[in-house]
């Protein structure tokens, strides 16, 4: 098992990777609904602040970043 714990400000989660039994590779034509799909979101009020923290984080998520409507 893998855990990375990650915080930014005063919010923390905590991410658990079961290393064993391997699962199932990711369908080619998966979809955002899907039951198994997961995601997270951390809104903040200053991005170019809060990416540098979030960056150096080695795993295998992608971070994508969008800014919100004003």
């Amino acid at each position: 098992m893998r855990v990375v714990r990650m915080q930014l400000g005063s919010e923390v989660i905590e991410l658990t990777d079961y290393l064993t039994p391997e699962g199932k590779p990711i369908p080619a034509n998966s979809r955002s609904n899907d039951h198994w799909f997961q995601h997270i979101a951390i809104t903040v009020s200053d991005m170019d602040k809060a990416l540098p923290t979030l960056a150096p984080v080695q795993s295998p998520t992608y971070i994508y970043c969008t800014s919100a409507p004003s």
